[in-house]
């Protein structure tokens, strides 16, 4: 039995990342059905060029949070707890400060940006707008990752969980059916920066929880 508890360990470790990837693709499905129900094909087009912008984000966040993970882990393990919390400290500031300078990027050069894609006029104008609709998102986001990680690397599996499942179960499909009714397609736009938000908050909340209880848990001991 003690092979088979240490997959499921492993598996339980990664499932964070698997939730982080699996919710990316229904979100994907999600807007391009929404899409091409309240608008047309240019708008599928124009969400697809957003769609690179913040991948390559998303990748380059948790490539950061991917190199802070077997540090965090290794200082928790070693009940090294202040010196943990420096490390999560300098990466909650290193990939929210990435998140800006990209987020600046694209909303100081959006017509570059969409060009590197396409030259029709309209979806470049619709690919713009789309910019400034979803990219403040990117600092959300970023937190999101990294609090995600952060739990992830010190085994606290459930909490990462919550954290990636909680931006789709409780605000992707809520918004997704009520913004496109009340907003059209600008709602659609708008559903990935308002969810960032909100479970911006639970990770918020999540952390500021978790670092309560570990402060009490070390005074106790």
């Amino acid at each position: 039995m003690k092979p088979f508890i240490g997959y499921f360990q492993i598996i339980q470790t990664g499932f964070t990342s698997f939730i982080i990837q699996i919710t990316t693709m229904f979100l994907l499905i999600i807007h391009n059905q929404l899409f091409l129900h309240y608008g047309n094909e240019l708008y599928v087009s124009s969400f697809g060029v957003i769609r690179y912008g913040i991948t390559v984000f998303r990748m380059i966040t948790m490539g950061f949070a991917g190199g802070a993970q077997p540090i965090l882990s290794y200082n928790f393990g070693a009940n090294l707890i202040d010196r943990k919390n420096k490390i999560a400290k300098r990466g909650y500031y290193f990939t929210i400060g990435f998140a800006f300078i990209y987020m600046l990027i694209f909303y100081l050069f959006p017509a570059q940006i969409a060009k590197l894609f396409t030259h029709d006029p309209n979806l470049i104008e619709m690919t713009k707008n789309a910019i400034y609709l979803m990219m403040y998102a990117l600092p959300f986001a970023a937190y999101n990752i990294f609090t995600a990680t952060y739990f992830q690397s010190i085994g606290h599996t459930k909490k990462a969980v919550f954290i990636t499942s909680s931006r789709v179960l409780l605000f992707v499909l809520p918004l997704a059916a009520i913004l496109p009714n009340v907003l059209g397609v600008n709602g659609i736009y708008l559903i990935i920066p308002f969810s960032e938000i909100g479970a911006f908050f639970i990770s918020l909340g999540v952390r500021i929880y978790h670092l309560k209880h570990i402060k009490r848990y070390f005074t106790l001991s």
